[in-house]
């Protein structure tokens, strides 16, 4: 196995656990730890579709952090498939 390779495959296993985890920690940190009902004396009137249908409510700088964590997710997701097809591409030459 080349050195490039073997990079290649750990790159795409840490991108694979940072989606994962980028995915799952956030909503799990939600529905446990914040409220179901609206707060508006402190700013947590934004929804949040937690885990298992639960309607959590977060203020805005919390819902930043959660919608940053989905897109990095989303990009992690984009460079394993990328890092997959380049590998595949280079087993048929």
């Amino acid at each position: 196995m080349k050195l490039t390779e073997k990079l290649r495959k750990r790159i795409t296993a840490v991108f694979a656990i940072l989606a994962f985890g980028c995915v799952i920690v956030p909503r799990q940190y939600c529905t446990r730890h914040m409220p179901e009902t609206p707060q508006p004396e402190i700013g947590r009137t934004i929804p949040l579709d937690a885990n298992y249908g639960k309607t959590v409510y977060l203020t805005s700088s919390e819902a930043c952090y959660v919608n940053l964590a989905f897109m990095v997710a989303v990009v992690s997701v984009f460079i394993v498939t990328a890092a997959m097809f380049l590998a595949r591409g280079t087993e048929d030459v």
